[in-house]
């Protein structure tokens, strides 16, 4: 068994272990009540984000063996972070295609966004900073590093993190996940404009028309940002195509012939030539018990509420895991062990911080909403 192959068992049985634990009652607090929840969508985004926590395990055991920010020898790796964001991006085009309206209020739009995505992305910069502080080999001075710090806390609004301490690439502290927020935000603020474009008739020559610039215009200017609007664009597509199936082929065997035949091509799933393989990989995935229903399981779907703490938060946990302990080998049993423990820790600590942090925040305007409705109607009844 070669190196590759005995991580990809390690992250197998790491990951139903997780699954299992999160199966269990003592969970029970993430289970979310509501017709309206796709469970699909939902499971994918665990999947998602643990495959970009095992695809930042290599680079963060390489970058403290001093070998570099790379993960040379494990492809199974190297695609699953690419894979995993590339979908990410299709996800949220699919979810926000209907808020493309001129009905849509931006200003409780925007509001909502931001309460979705900064408290999690301000507490990840704020342990990132104490780290590096604590790090520090005694030169540092808040005075002449506080324009720095503030760099940190912009929610990834323009992704800018700056060194703060002698601790060199402190972006890495966190494995640069905040990268994908300048580009969520930047969609987010595309689509005041596409409301104007899409109106009733127009909204799937629109999203074709994006597409075709996509892949014949935008890339002559900038390579990334066409595959980010491709994928984005897709998500439309997606919705606008509504495909439902229920057979077990398309929906079960097909997204992972799909995914395999994406790994062998050897290029990136953050390149057009696969991007049409990634949305359909969506496409099947978003269909009632896909893969033979593992989006349904029930730790799955618990894990799928958390997934986005444990995307910002789990590069922190690999960086602490890796400065505290020293390994010859990322295959070594002990290493391995301790970095289960290790995932499984900051797995169970990003349900609290969902808890905690997340739900509080995302419920907070419409709380504000509730009372200011509340106060207009008592108003009406003293009036009446």
């Amino acid at each position: 068994m070669n190196p590759q192959q005995f991580l990809s068992v390690w992250m197998i049985c790491s990951t139903a272990i997780i699954i299992a634990i999160f199966s269990t009652k003592a969970f029970i607090f993430l289970d979310v009540q509501t017709k309206k929840h796709n469970h699909e969508v939902n499971g994918l985004r665990f999947f998602l984000a643990i495959g970009v926590a095992f695809h930042h395990f290599v680079y963060s055991f390489n970058f403290h063996s001093g070998r570099g920010w790379v993960a040379t020898g494990y492809d199974i790796n190297a695609f699953m972070g690419r894979f995993s964001v590339a979908i990410f991006f299709i996800i949220s085009g699919y979810l926000f295609y209907n808020k493309i309206s001129t009905k849509t209020d931006w200003r409780v739009f925007f509001i909502k966004r931001f309460l979705r995505i900064a408290p999690m992305a301000l507490i990840s910069s704020a342990i990132c900073i104490f780290i590096a502080i604590s790090l520090d080999d005694g030169s540092f001075d808040i005075t002449k590093q506080i324009c720095n710090i503030m760099y940190w806390f912009d929610a990834g609004l323009y992704n800018l993190r700056m060194n703060v301490s002698s601790v060199p690439n402190a972006s890495l502290i966190n494995a640069g996940v905040t990268w994908t927020l300048y580009w969520e935000w930047s969609f987010y603020f595309s689509l005041p404009f596409l409301s104007l474009l899409m109106k009733d008739g127009l909204r799937l020559p629109v999203v074709i028309t994006i597409i075709a610039a996509s892949y014949y215009f935008i890339p002559m200017a900038d390579y990334k940002a066409a595959c980010y609007a491709a994928l984005f664009a897709a998500g439309f597509l997606a919705k606008e195509l509504n495909f439902k199936s229920q057979n077990n082929f398309l929906i079960s065997i097909l997204p992972i012939a799909l995914l395999l035949v994406m790994f062998y091509t050897g290029s990136s799933a953050l390149s057009l030539p696969l991007i049409p393989l990634c949305f359909a990989f969506f496409v099947l995935c978003n269909n009632k018990n896909a893969i033979y229903g593992i989006f349904r399981n029930k730790g799955v779907t618990r894990l799928g509420e958390i997934s986005y703490s444990i995307y910002i938060l789990h590069g922190i946990a690999w960086y602490v895991l890796n400065i505290s302990i020293k390994s010859t080998s990322i295959i070594d049993p002990c290493y391995l062990f301790i970095s289960s423990m290790a995932l499984i820790l900051i797995v169970v600590i990003c349900a609290f911080t969902y808890i905690a942090i997340e739900r509080p925040f995302m419920k907070l305007l419409d709380r504000k909403n509730k009372i200011v409705v509340s106060n207009t109607d008592n108003q009406k009844v003293k009036a009446l």
